[in-house]
């Protein structure tokens, strides 16, 4: 279940906010390892992990810092101009249809 609402998430959310929420995926696999198998993470593995970590929380920090500095001009962007031209002004862009193999 929590794999899907992850897929999910990153199907209908946006994927910057979502991407670094995957590498969590990081930690649960070395607590797992340490309880089910007994197996304690090396130095590298953990250095690793840290990296990867980091890279994920200084990506949420940049977007934020530039859709802050951008302001709603960058909203609309992302979205095609489609900000701008629903009626509401939340975007109300419809999803593109299927993808459908050619023949």
């Amino acid at each position: 279940a929590g794999y899907h609402f992850g897929v999910e998430t990153m199907r209908v959310g946006e994927v910057a906010a979502a991407a670094p929420f995957r590498y969590t995926i990081l930690l649960w696999a070395m607590l797992a390892g340490a309880l089910v198998f007994g197996e304690v993470p090396d130095a590298l593995s953990l250095l690793g992990a840290a990296i990867v970590v980091g890279a994920g929380i200084y990506a949420v920090r940049r977007e934020k810092a530039l859709a802050e500095a951008e302001g709603p001009e960058r909203d609309a962007a992302d979205l095609g101009g489609a900000a701008a031209a629903s009626p509401d002004g939340r975007g109300g862009a419809t999803p593109p249809p299927p993808c459908r193999p050619e023949r």
